[in-house]
């Protein structure tokens, strides 16, 4: 694991469109796919998640978004925090942190993890090899922004790590930005935080059955689901029943009340 601590010199660095479009997205639901687009722009990159902690309560989900439709990075970002929080050495640096205003810069390859069960579900099972995190204090909070690269696209290189570096504090910030302001977001962006949920406390259901059961709690008909997603409405309905039977619920009430109580 390769730790760097980061001072002023390394807040500062070359901005390009993909950073003009980002900070134009705050706070809005498009916010996520433009953080993932700079990344992938300047480093490849292939997830994206952030966590926020501190002493007064358990971590969060702050951010969590993959290439393709499926919320694979969300499912992944909930699992984690359930089951192999306190089995991801970086965290020992998370504890640590604000001695330094500026944070840290840490390198975590799937190999240095210990633990068969969260190297494999966490990195292998989804093509993960190597993961750059941001670890910044903001207030009470630590705030951990992570970038992974897949194995097609290869390990992070040197220059890929002083890319991180000179946008670190200023990524930071935008996503603490975000955040600030995200509970006046719209309905629509709802979903996500929805299938987020749901994936903590139904680790059961199917990535499909996740987004169905998202899209019901935001009041989208079966039909209206089907052509969102670009399946038939037999589908959505087969999908909605076998949720419902793991769920053990027989009704949209029953899904409202488990998921928003």
């Amino acid at each position: 694991m390769d730790i760097r601590f980061l001072d002023a010199r390394t807040a500062r660095g070359s901005i390009d469109q993909h950073l003009c479009h980002l900070v134009g997205a705050i706070g809005t639901p498009g916010f996520e796919r433009a953080m993932l687009a700079l990344a992938k722009q300047t480093i490849q990159c292939a997830h994206l998640t952030a966590f926020s902690v501190s002493k007064l309560r358990p971590p969060r989900v702050l951010l969590a978004v993959n290439d393709g439709d499926l919320p694979i990075a969300r499912r992944l970002a909930s699992k984690y925090i359930q089951d192999y929080w306190s089995l991801d050495p970086a965290n020992s640096v998370v504890a640590n942190e604000p001695r330094t205003g500026f944070g840290a810069m840490i390198r975590l390859q799937s190999e240095e993890i210990e633990d068969a069960s969260y190297r494999r579900d966490c990195y292998r099972s989804v093509h993960l090899i190597d993961r750059v995190s941001i670890v910044r204090s903001h207030g009470r909070d630590t705030v951990r922004l992570n970038f992974y690269r897949d194995g097609p696209r290869g390990r992070f290189t040197d220059g890929d790590l002083d890319v991180v570096a000179n946008l670190a504090n200023l990524l930071g910030q935008v996503l603490q930005k975000h955040n600030d302001i995200r509970p006046s977001l719209s309905k629509e962006d709802r979903f996500e935080q929805y299938c987020n949920r749901l994936g903590a406390i139904a680790p059961q259901l199917s990535n499909r059955e996740i987004q169905i059961c998202a899209e019901i709690i935001r009041g989208l008909s079966s039909q209206a689901i089907a052509s969102k997603l670009g399946v038939s409405i037999n589908t959505v309905l087969t999908h909605r029943k076998r949720a419902y039977a793991r769920l053990g619920i027989s009704s949209q009430n029953e899904l409202s009340h488990m998921l928003l109580h």
